[in-house]
């Protein structure tokens, strides 16, 4: 073997390790005398593996550089185990991090873990994968310079869940963002309202990416009602017009349609009765879901329906292949939002012998429904499982609703706060997640409202607002126009937060093109106000550089961040502050187009040494100012801005020590080439 010019003989064996596997011993010993020798051992027992070093002959140390790069080529950087009680990552696009000492590979389900007595990290390549490298010092006693542990079946198993598949994005590359009409109208809904709030989404929000417009419960049988109202059959006078022509409606204004509903259960006795061989039904014939409670002999009806729908047979899957087929064949709707879908498992669990094909599980019979469901809707329309979390959909919905119901007010937005700490490590690795819907009313105060905005516009889960749209005050409007739309991020820790003591810091890492940079929301859930530590090694970032930080929603530079950041906040309040590795020359570390301060907007970033010019591309929403803010060094250098300009567009300069913000307004969407040139003193 040949190293930087040196020629080493190297042997090598294989014997039996004192843990029960195997070891391969090396030995290399250089053919010159004074070069001293090197022994390694890989000790391979079960799913680790472990190479351990050693120089022998001397007394000195060596620094050493190992670098090894995993086959996989799709794997993504993470944790699978906790190492803060209080931070929480997330990742938008192929980031570092010397948190995460983990690569997850979906398609495998398998994890594998590195550590060693030195620094052991994995570092991008130049195709974008990722390599380990081991910087470690070696001497005459022995040290571990890495040790690899495989973990598979990581949420088969270890999470226990049995159907884990990856999510399929072919159809649905971002989580859904829109309206729901609940959370502001019930069932008390009308087709005149769904139309007024979809004309002010598709004028206010659609530039900003919202897309749905969906329906909830109120549009079937007689409007009201719980279980004996699940009659998907009928229309509810309230929409003279039909369901048809309101997706049409939808549709004309660029949005796209959703609508709600239970679709395994059924509330038309006559229609049952004339196919009792569809419906699980006890030997006397009496609802499984639905009946007189023998002891008061009053009449019950559970939630979900009056009556269950059996899908362990093809009569059954039938059924929902056909009332798909009318929903989004016929009707035209394109997001379905099937409730109840945890009770449905639940009946098909308690009265297994009466499923008519007993051999199949309840789970089997509940996933032949979904499989029907999907035949019928196509992989291009968004099936929505709820509520709670029915983990037998994973592989065949695109995204879960993971919590329980929601209220417009703080003690209502506890649930979906409590989802995202429970379930976030499922998101847009297994389906996305949907902690419910998004309200910014009063009776929240805007600081509460901006803490919801900012909890999901940081974790990029599904995005559906749902409030009186058209009468929400322009600064409560203004919170979701910076989140909307819901963007491709992905957990970094892949396991559960404890919800009753939820992360106080929520670091999302961003990687585009040659620049990585953070955006830290800093919560207080708690009723009192507080001071938090934001530390930099606690984020897995370097901490012998500087950092540029931006106060997104104060619109305020704060200056220089070295090794931590207190951040003083009002009770049930946040912070959302963008970190920018400090650079040598004037550097772009936000925008203002949304919480990523970056991601959706900003291309092609290039600094021209030679002429202090820093250039880049902004795509831009229609008639909104925009503003890039710029970061200088801290290097007793002073830069002035000489000259700016953003294709055809007026712009203006605001500087401050250290600071510039450069703003322009385009009247129509579409990408401005900007640059802006300085002198240096």
């Amino acid at each position: 073997m040949n190293v930087l010019g040196e020629t080493f003989a190297v042997t090598h064996r294989v014997m039996d390790a004192p843990n029960g596997g195997k070891q391969l011993a090396f030995k290399c010993q250089s053919q010159r005398k004074g070069i001293p020798s090197l022994e390694a051992t890989i000790d391979v027992n079960g799913d680790e593996v472990k190479i351990t070093t050693q120089l022998m002959d001397v007394t000195a140390q060596v620094r050493m550089l190992l670098i090894a790069k995993p086959a996989w080529q799709d794997a993504l950087l993470c944790r699978i185990a906790p190492d803060s009680a209080d931070v929480v990552q997330m990742a938008l696009g192929r980031i570092e991090s010397l948190r995460c000492n983990s690569l997850f590979e979906p398609h495998r389900d398998c994890a594998v873990t590195i550590a060693s007595d030195g620094d052991a990290i994995f570092k991008l390549t130049d195709d974008g994968c990722y390599a380990i490298n081991v910087h470690n010092t070696i001497g005459a006693e022995p040290s571990t310079l890495l040790r690899v542990h495989i973990t598979e079946r990581l949420y088969r198993e270890h999470h226990g869940i049995p159907h884990f598949t990856p999510i399929d994005k072919g159809s649905h590359p971002l989580p859904p963002s829109g309206w729901c009409s609940w959370y502001y109208y019930y069932q008390d809904i009308n087709e005149d309202e769904i139309v007024k709030n979809a004309q002010w989404m598709a004028e206010n929000l659609k530039p900003y990416g919202a897309v749905y417009v969906q329906v909830d419960d109120g549009w079937q049988g007689v409007g009201h009602g719980g279980g004996e109202n699940r009659d998907w059959e009928t229309v509810d006078k309230r929409f003279p017009h039909g369901m048809k022509w309101l997706a049409d409606q939808i549709h004309a204004l660029g949005m796209k349609a959703g609508i709600w509903l239970i679709p395994q259960t059924q509330s038309d006795e006559k229609l049952v009765r004339e196919n009792e061989h569809l419906f699980m039904l006890n030997q006397d014939g009496t609802s499984v879901s639905s009946g007189v409670d023998p002891y008061t002999g009053e009449e019950w009806v559970a939630w979900e329906g009056a009556f269950i729908l059996d899908t362990s047979t093809e009569d059954g899957c039938k059924y929902l292949r056909q009332l798909f087929h009318r929903l989004a064949r016929e009707w035209g709707y394109d997001y379905f939002k099937i409730d109840g879908q945890p009770a449905i498992q639940m009946r098909y669990e308690r009265h297994r012998h009466l499923l008519k094909n007993q051999r199949v599980t309840p789970d089997e019979a509940y996933r032949m429904g979904l499989r029907a469901i999907r035949h019928a809707i196509g992989n291009e329309r968004y099936l929505l499982g709820c509520y709670n979390v029915a983990l037998w959909g994973i592989g065949i919905v695109d995204g879960a609703r993971t919590g329980a119901d929601i209220r417009a007010d703080w003690n209502g937005f506890q649930p979906a706060l409590r989802a995202t700490c429970e379930f976030y490590f499922l998101h847009n690795i297994a389906w996305y997640c949907d902690p419910d819907v998004i309200c910014v009313r009063e009776p929240l105060t805007l600081n509460q409202a901006r803490v919801w905005a900012s909890l999901y516009g940081l974790t990029g889960q599904a995005l559906m607002a749902s409030d009186k749209m058209y009468e929400l005050p322009d600064e409560r409007v203004e919170l979701l126009r910076r989140i909307f739309p819901a963007t491709d991020i992905r957990p970094v820790d892949l396991y559960p937060y404890s919800p009753d003591e939820p992360p106080r810091i929520w670091d999302l890492r961003i990687r585009k093109g040659n620049m990585q940079w953070d955006v830290v929301g800093i919560f207080n859930f708690r009723e009192e106000a507080t001071t938090i530590t934001l530390r930099i090694d606690a984020l897995g970032l370097p901490t012998d550089v500087a950092y540029h930080a931006y106060d997104f929603w104060g619109k305020r530079y704060l200056g220089i961040v070295r090794e931590q950041l207190e951040i003083g906040l009002d009770p049930t309040s946040c912070k959302v502050i963008a970190l920018h590795q400090m650079l040598d020359h004037p550097q772009v570390i936000t925008t203002s187009r949304h919480i990523t301060q970056g991601w959706l907007d900003l291309d092609d970033v290039r600094w021209d040494a030679q002429k202090l010019t820093l250039s880049g591309k902004s795509t831009v929403v229609p008639n909104e100012e925009y503003i890039i803010g710029i970061g200088f060094p801290h290097d007793g250098s002073k830069y002035s801005v000489v000259d700016a300009a953003a294709s055809d567009l007026d712009v203006t300069i605001h500087a401050e020590e250290h600071f510039v913000a450069m703003t322009f307004t385009a009247r129509e969407g579409r990408t401005v080439d900007w640059y802006i040139r300085f002198t240096r003193e």
